[in-house]
């Protein structure tokens, strides 16, 4: 294209110039025992250029997890499971996610009774 004898160039798209790695889970919690009752923190945290998407899931079924009385997805990516109980007991999934890859990183719950 020209305007009044000035070229120009069409813009290139974003992801094409943008320099950065695929998300990858550098510390997750592999297993975690704990009490019934307790709040449990499971770790997920992720380094990545640019900043990656974390989200929880639970079960076989893969069911999303999202904010709420139950769970909390902080900041960093850790998922806060309030008030555990023997029904929380299962895998966790992670995932770490941006524009270049993911990553996942599986948990283990087993809720105790002392």
């Amino acid at each position: 294209m020209s305007k009044e004898g000035v070229v120009v160039k069409e813009p290139l798209c974003f992801k094409e110039t943008l320099i950065g790695l695929p998300a990858r889970i550098y510390m997750w919690t592999r297993f975690r025992f704990e009490r019934q009752g307790n709040d449990v923190q499971l770790f997920c945290r992720s380094s990545e250029l640019p900043e990656s998407y974390v989200t929880w899931s639970r079960g076989e079924e893969n069911a999303q997890l999202e904010n709420g009385e139950k769970y909390m997805i902080l900041n960093n990516g850790d998922l806060i499971i309030r008030d555990i109980s023997w029904e929380d007991m299962g895998i966790y999934t992670c995932n770490a996610r941006n524009a270049f890859g993911s990553d996942t990183a599986l948990a283990f719950l087993y809720p105790v009774k002392i």
